[in-house]
């Protein structure tokens, strides 16, 4: 199993458990989202690998970061997550940009967020001292397609996310927490899904 299933999988799990907190149904969902249940089925059950701008679109609905979806700290209370049916499947950890419950939601705005995305994902590529042929070369993802979600462009999908993640040592939520710190050495060591 590659990087890119081990995160849908584990993607799949913290949706179906941030939706459940929240106390929507797929149904209910689905209707707010204006798309057909299956489709939030298919990204539970890691059978669809969702596009930047769908993980936009839950996390809108959702009223979340982008990057909740790949953390577990301060979004759901610890005692309300189910347990994993599955204890090989990695979590998705990191910190949380919703640790201040108390302000308020403002819609993520696709096009900003690409653009945040491209810079975290070129800061930490040039914190790393590699260009894009170099991650290229380990992520199998052309550098030219790098180099357009580098400058916000594109519509990147999950499974791509996490093979640049992978190739770079990180955490995918590393790639999302745009107020954190750029992750040290210790990221690569201590990493988690």
């Amino acid at each position: 199993m590659g990087p890119d299933e081990r995160v849908r999988i584990a993607f799949g799990q913290r949706f179906r458990q941030i939706r459940k907190w929240k106390g929507y149904t797929q149904i209910a969902l689905a209707q707010r989202l204006k798309i057909n249940k299956a489709e939030i089925s298919r990204i539970e059950n890691a059978k669809r690998s969702p596009r930047f701008s769908k993980l936009a679109a839950l996390a809108n609905a959702l009223e979340l970061a982008l990057v909740d979806f790949f953390s577990d700290e301060h979004v759901i209370p610890s005692a309300k997550i189910p347990a994993a049916k599955n204890n090989n499947t990695p979590q998705l950890t990191g910190r949380s940009s919703s640790t201040q419950t108390s302000r308020k939601f403002t819609p993520l705005k696709v096009t900003e967020e690409k653009q945040r995305f491209g810079k975290r994902l070129q800061d930490i590529r040039k914190q790393r001292k590699l260009v894009q042929v170099d991650v290229e070369l380990v992520s199998h993802v052309p550098s030219s397609d790098i180099s357009r979600f580098e400058n916000g462009l594109g519509n990147i999908e999950l499974n791509t996310i996490a093979m640049l993640a992978d190739a770079l040592e990180v955490p995918v939520s590393a790639l999302f927490d745009y107020e954190g710190p750029l992750p040290g050495k210790d990221a690569v060591k201590n990493r988690r899904l």
